[in-house]
């Protein structure tokens, strides 16, 4: 990675000074300011003086997409959409282990974009009212490993996961941070089982729910940059064809390299799922009622966004 890349790696998580720049990358500030004119005249950065000795340095999120998501093949749509715009769009994924943490470096500043379960962003809606959901993203993909059919239920906290768990009046529920952990705990016998999501129910044989629920949407925290719009015009185009051959082929190359599993474990999970920009209020509004939180008129101004925007 050359110094301009590491620049623009650095800015990713919100501004910094040019000092501070010059600092991290353990070059000298006169090269670091001749490579800042080199990007802002490009438009991928834009400074900003604030005094005779500082200069502040920012991602110009017009030209930049900072996308975060889970380790799930449910995105494969997203991440086509954003492969096929990158000569238009600097773009820019970051996994996560849990909604939670993404949703908070969106409200940071640390992202533009996150792909976050509906029940997660109500949640953090409520925080926040800035934050609402633009597009679905699928239904289905859902699923459990069970050893037994009562006991102890590893599931994520405040997810699609929590809730098909609280449906499980058996089971006592324990909450984990990651897939990984859950695996791990299932594993060793720590608990009887996991709620999991694709691609890792097909390629542990998981039992699948029967009913095919809304998981994720797309979602921002204030207005629609130019770089989103590039790249929701792209992901509308693909949502409808993404059970073609050549499509599903192609987004699960980029789901393999990104999750570090196998092509046709992908491929296999992709069959448990219908792709669609809907989101479903009403399962929005069970949602909130399974979790305890409060719905008043919330609803209604949390899709205000959806409903009022066309991508």
């Amino acid at each position: 990675m050359n110094t301009r890349e590491k620049i623009l790696e650095f800015l990713m998580d919100g501004k910094r000074t040019q000092r501070e720049i010059s600092l991290s990358l353990g070059s000298s500030r006169s090269r670091i300011s001749e490579i800042l004119s080199d990007l802002e005249n490009v438009g991928l950065v834009r400074r900003e003086k604030v005094s005779d000795r500082t200069v502040l340095v920012s991602i110009n999120r017009e030209k930049v997409l900072r996308v975060g998501m889970l380790k799930s093949s449910e995105y494969a749509a997203v991440v086509l959409a954003l492969k096929r715009v990158e000569k238009a769009v600097m773009v820019r994924i970051r996994l996560y282990d849990n909604s939670l943490e993404a949703l908070k470096d969106l409200l940071t500043g640390s992202l533009d974009l996150v792909a976050s379960p509906l029940i997660s962003s109500y949640f953090f809606y409520l925080i926040d009212n800035n934050i609402k959901p633009i597009s679905g993203i699928s239904k289905g993909g859902s699923g459990m490993l069970m050893r037994n059919n009562e006991g102890l239920l590893g599931t994520t906290p405040i997810s699609s996961m929590e809730r098909e768990s609280r449906e499980r009046k058996n089971f006592r529920l324990v909450y984990y941070k990651s897939i990984e952990d859950m695996l791990d705990a299932y594993s060793k016998k720590e608990v009887d089982a996991i709620s999991i999501w694709e691609p890792y129910l097909s390629m542990f044989k998981g039992v699948k729910n029967p009913i095919e629920k809304g998981c994720c949407v797309l979602i921002n925290s204030g207005g629609l940059t130019e770089s989103a719009r590039i790249f929701f015009r792209e992901y509308k185009r693909i949502i409808p064809r993404m059970n073609s051959g050549k499509l599903r082929i192609e987004a699960s190359e980029i789901l393999s390299e990104l999750l570090h599993v196998k092509v046709r474990d992908v491929l296999t999970s992709l069959d448990s799922y219908i792709f669609t920009t809907e989101i479903d209020k009403d399962d929005l509004r069970e949602q909130i009622k399974m979790m305890g939180l409060p719905e008043d008129s919330n609803v209604d101004k949390f899709l205000e966004r959806y409903y009022g925007i066309s991508i």
